[in-house]
């Protein structure tokens, strides 16, 4: 009906495959190298094992890999529910941008998307923090040991979960060569980063003790992260000129003076229901754990909206536009 002539193409020249496919090995050697990486860190963390059992019982709550892997899954949930939501839309608009050569167009795609996701990023971060203890505790399992390893794990994940929001930024930056078809450069970036963290793994697995390898490995990533927004800004830096990183800088300040107001609050909340006392509430089953991230989250939630108003910060309008358009009685 359209008057589309379809008809069976022989051949695979004019399909794109070999532009593709360039792309598609970088890419590759960028997955395999950071990869390898993280295997090696994996292998250092099960070192924990043979710290455990020098303790006997009392070595049934020393972190290991099982715990710092569960902390990185739960860490990364507000960029994987978030982030990758928003930079998915993005993505598309720095590809339009970069294939009609409109680098101004990129520059202010690439500011305004790094404003946006921090505004649930930085949020994230705060609320993983103060309620690592719950979080960790649903992931504990049962027994008399169930709220000692609840808090071990909830430290590992505070630590974690504090670099998070360096990691989003990372990961939004490196769109950028990605919509520009440059697979190169992240695999550039990728080696320099996973090659300096294996160095410093290596050194801290010889300093630290098998019962606290975890812990290091996770303080290890969160500054990994930070030093990875470092390296892809000088990288985006030298492409695009200055992409507005002066005001992304400036809305996270705004953005931490939320994050931080609302952690106070948070605490307060999780202190009267009792989560920094030994078997208090938020500890004692997965249920009150449920109970307790629900009611503490909201208080969050609620202070951080409501402080963000308080500073306009003009990005909380841009992130919540998509829901309210979709509300009953709303023009878009």
């Amino acid at each position: 009906r359209l008057g589309l002539g379809l008809g069976i193409k022989l051949g695979w020249r004019g399909m794109g495959f070999a532009r593709t496919g360039k792309v598609a090995l970088w890419t590759l050697g960028t997955m395999v190298v950071g990869n390898s990486a993280y295997l090696l860190y994996g292998a250092i963390a099960s070192g924990a094992t043979a710290g455990r059992l020098s303790l006997g019982d009392a070595g049934a709550t020393v972190p290991g890999e099982y715990a710092l892997n569960t902390a990185q899954l739960v860490a990364l949930l507000p960029h994987s529910v978030f982030v990758l939501s928003i930079a998915t839309v993005l993505f598309n608009q720095l590809s339009r941008a970069q294939a009609a050569g409109d680098l101004e167009e990129v520059r202010y795609t690439l500011g305004s998307g790094l404003r946006t996701i921090g505004v649930a990023t930085v949020f994230g971060a705060a609320a993983l923090v103060v309620l690592a203890g719950p979080l960790g505790r649903l992931f504990a399992g049962s027994g008399a040991t169930a709220a000692a390893s609840a808090a071990t794990l909830g430290q590992v994940i505070a630590i974690l979960a504090a670099g998070m929001p360096f990691m989003s930024i990372y990961f939004f930056l490196g769109r950028v060569f990605y919509a520009e078809e440059d697979a190169r450069t992240p695999l550039i970036m990728q080696a320099i980063l996973s090659g300096s963290c294996v160095v410093l793994a290596l050194a801290m697995a010889r300093l630290v003790p098998a019962t606290q390898v975890a812990y290091g490995l996770a303080v290890l990533y969160a500054a990994f992260h930070v030093l990875s927004v470092l390296l892809a800004h000088s990288f985006t830096r030298r492409r695009l000129g200055d992409y507005g990183a002066g005001e992304v800088v400036d809305t996270y300040i705004r953005l931490g003076y939320a994050a931080l107001g609302s952690g106070l609050a948070g605490a307060g909340g999780l202190w009267l229901l009792g989560g920094y006392d030994d078997g208090g509430f938020p500890l004692r089953s997965i249920l009150t754990a449920v109970v307790s991230i629900a009611a503490v989250g909201t208080v969050m939630a609620a202070a951080y909206l409501l402080l963000l108003w308080l500073l306009r910060v003009r990005e909380l309008h841009e992130f919540l536009a998509p829901v309210l358009n979709r509300l009953p009685g709303r023009n878009a």
